[in-house]
This record gives C-alpha cells, structure tokens and sequence, in this order.
C-alpha cells in the first residue's frame, strides 16, 4: 500500500557561540581536571542536603522538577508534598518523559537546561565561580571511563547513593556482554534528522544506561531502599523515571548525553531545533538560578539560548554551522509487517520492506511500532541487511503512555530509524544479554526523510 504526503519546509537558522564566549569547560569526571570541580559539587549537595524540600535550591526540590512519585502516603523527606497534586511545588513534574509527543522534540533541549541551571546553583552554593558540571565518558572506548567516578562510589561523599546496581558502586566496569552495542555512537552520529536524533540517543545511551544504573539493564537484583518512594523495590533510583533525578549520577549521565548532543551539533550531520518545532508542541521550562529566581523560557527565548550557552567540553569545539539548513519531509510507502513477537535473545527477522521504483532521495525513515503489557528493561539491537540501525530501550515507556500505575495495560511505543535509501529493507532484532519480558510488532512502516 503507497501514501504520499507532503510535509511543510523546515528552515533552520544555525546560533552558536564564539570561542571567545566559551567561559567554563565542563570535565571527563575521572579526569585529573574535573577533580575540584567534584569537589564543588560534593559541597553544594552537603548543603542542597540540609534544605527545606521547598528552597528551589534543595536537593528534593531539584530532583522533583525532573519527576516525584505519586504514591508517598507519608513523606518524610518532604512534608510537602505527599500524593496530592496541589501540594506539588512550582516547577515539579515537568521533564519531558511524561509526553510522548514532547519527548520526541524536547527531550535534549530540556535536559540542557535541566543540567545547566543546575550548574548555576552548585556554582552559587561551592563558590566556585568557573564550576561546571563534569560528564561520566561512559561512551568513550577506554575501559576506564566505563566506571563510575570514583566520589560517586564513596559511601561519606554526598554524591553517593546506595539504590544503584551494585557492581557499578564496587567501581566495576559497565558489563560489556549486557550493554552489548548501546554505548556505541557510530550509528547514532550518523542521523542528519533532529527529531531522529533526540529520540535515538534517548533510547540508547540514555535509556539504556538509566535503566543499567537501576537494576543492570533487567538483571534480578536484590531489592532497594528506596529513600523516594519510601519502599523496597527491585528498581534503584535511576531505573524509575519518578525517582531518577534524586540520584547524583543522574547529572553526570545527563551531562554526558548533553555532550553526545554538543558532538552531533558541531559534526557535518548535526541540524539545530526551530521554534516552530519546539511549538509542536510547546513545554514548560521553568527553572530557577542560584540567586534562587524563578528563570522560565517561550520557546522563542529559549531557541535564543539554546546553542549560546557559555559552557563547552573538554573534547569537543564550537564550529561555525550553516545558517540555513532544509528538509523536505513526505510519505512514500506505508506496508505493514505484523504479528512477531520478541522473546528471547534469538535474532528474529522482522520481515522485508521495498523502496518504490524510481525514489530518488538518498535517506528514509523506518517506524516499528511494539505493543507490551510491562515494560521491558533490557536492550535490543534493530538491523537493516545486517548494518545496525540502532537500538530499542523503553526506559519511562509506561510513564509515556500514563500507565505507570495499570498493570497489565497494553501499551505500544514507536522507534524511529533514520536508513539509506536501498531497494529492500531486511530487518532483523536481537536482545543483548538475558530477556524478562516480551513485547510484539505491532507495524512497521517505510517513510522518506
């Protein structure tokens, strides 16, 4: 079956700083150089600690703005807010993971400021007028950089948290058998489309890793202490959406997906967000300064500030980016491949899509929708004639969908890959490591980019 549509240009206008403008760096966190910066931040969540969970400069309240549980009958580390939503506070509960729709245009551009504002406030909190918020080089090839910093695995250091996979805190590597491929970034930096981009390098690293952070990507794990939800749960913090932001990794992890997004930028491939697309739609960014002042961004303001930041990385540099960059979107083929479903680390052929003859683009898109009842943790590799298109996680799919508290609800979630145009596509998925749950294809369609 053949549909074409066509979409509206999209014209992008490329804001970037200058190097003169660059006034912090931020660190590999097992780097000799990020080490006072560690230091600084130790010393700002000591005193972000001691709080009230109301001070937008708090610890709470900082990692409520990302999420907050909505089950707590009796919350003791924050009188208040208990399982009411008028008792959230201004600014809680607003990461983009609670969209579908917004997490597929949103999602790096709120977390940068996400992490930047956090920046302001340890820099206010340490003294430390050129802190910036070093990044954990998990995706780097060195096998020294797959462990976690060292300060975040001291039990006295206020960086530490328990609720984490074990091996990760006893300063073992990231297990490269589980992980398989997901800290790759081959594939990844080759997506010339924003939207595909965002949503990739959501799934994997980023998914990938908070859910291994959490539970070591599925694996059964003793149960947590879970000092947010107030329960035991076999999920450390980072592993549930609502409870990620509270663990201190989380902003080393997030920093790192930021420089991922810095690298993508600045490389041949890299596109930059409209504010017609962050108006499509529209989130809130609402943050605060270490003044304490409420800072909240139109989207005009905040495709303003967006590339213009004053920070950089340590192996990355501001290039000049074209002022103009444009794309033309249509549909050109819809088929549907149905009725697989993903149980086993086995490779499963998904079945065979065909370019019409005469298609002349060089890039396409390739959608796989997956319906399941609870929410797979682990990672799986997708394929096109055997070159990896890129990943699946499903990291906060359920809190997407809003059926985190259903049970047994089906639920379906949408991967996008960006492919080079060929006259058949054969794809395959294959489950990195040991499977505990099971989801199935429900379509797969062939678009053009």
């Amino acid at each position: 079956m053949k549909k074409l549509l066509l979409f509206l240009l999209i014209t992008l206008v490329g804001c970037q700083p200058s190097p003169e403008d660059i006034k912090r760096i931020r660190y590999n966190a097992n780097s000799a150089e990020a080490i006072p910066h560690l230091e600084a931040m130790d010393k700002a969540f000591g005193i972000m600690k001691t709080l009230n969970c109301g001070n937008p400069a708090s610890w709470y309240y900082q990692g409520a703005i990302h999420w907050i549980p909505d089950n707590i009958s009796n919350n003791q580390l924050c009188s208040l807010y208990t399982t009411s939503e008028t008792d959230l506070q201004l600014a809680w509960d607003n990461c983009t993971h609670s969209s579908a729709g917004a997490e597929e245009v949103h999602f790096l551009a709120w977390h940068r400021m996400y992490t930047y504002h956090l920046e302001e406030i340890i820099r206010e909190l340490s003294d430390m007028e050129d802190f910036a918020l070093p990044y954990w080089g998990y995706t780097n090839d060195n096998i020294e950089d797959k462990i976690m910093p060292e300060i975040f695995r001291d039990s006295t250091s206020n960086l530490f948290e328990s609720a984490r996979w074990a091996s990760l805190n006893k300063g073992e590597p990231i297990d490269a058998e589980t992980m398989g491929t997901a800290l790759d970034l081959t594939t990844l930096m080759q997506y010339t489309d924003y939207k595909l981009f965002n949503q990739n390098t959501d799934a994997a690293p980023h998914g990938a890793m908070h859910n291994y952070i959490g539970n070591g990507a599925k694996k059964l794990s003793p149960g947590y202490d879970n000092k947010i939800t107030q329960t035991n749960t076999r999920t450390g913090l980072m592993g549930d959406v609502p409870t990620a932001g509270f663990d201190p990794i989380f902003w080393m992890h997030h920093s790192n997906i930021d420089r991922i997004y810095q690298q993508w930028t600045n490389s041949k491939n890299g596109t930059l967000i409209t504010e017609q697309m962050l108006d499509n739609p529209a989130w809130g960014y609402i943050f605060f300064n270490g003044q304490g002042e409420k800072i909240e961004y139109t989207m005009g303001e905040l495709r303003e500030v967006l590339y213009s930041l004053d920070y950089d990385y340590d192996d990355t540099r501001v290039y000049e980016k074209p002022d103009v960059i444009s794309k033309v979107r249509d549909i050109v083929l819809q088929d549907e491949i149905v009725g697989n479903t993903i149980i086993s680390n086995e490779e499963v052929d998904l079945g065979t899509l065909t370019t019409p003859k005469g298609y002349s683009r060089e890039r396409q898109i390739i959608e796989i929708t997956v319906a399941f009842d609870t929410e797979p943790a682990g990672v799986w590799t997708v394929s096109d004639n055997e070159n990896k298109l890129g990943f699946m996680t499903f990291f906060g799919a359920l809190h997407h969908a809003g059926h985190s508290d259903m049970p047994g609800m089906k639920t379906t979630k949408t991967f996008k890959y960006e492919v080079a145009t060929t006259e058949t596509h054969d794809l395959t998925i294959i489950e990195n490591g040991l499977s505990l749950s099971e989801f199935e294809v429900v379509k797969i369609i062939l678009t053009s980019l």
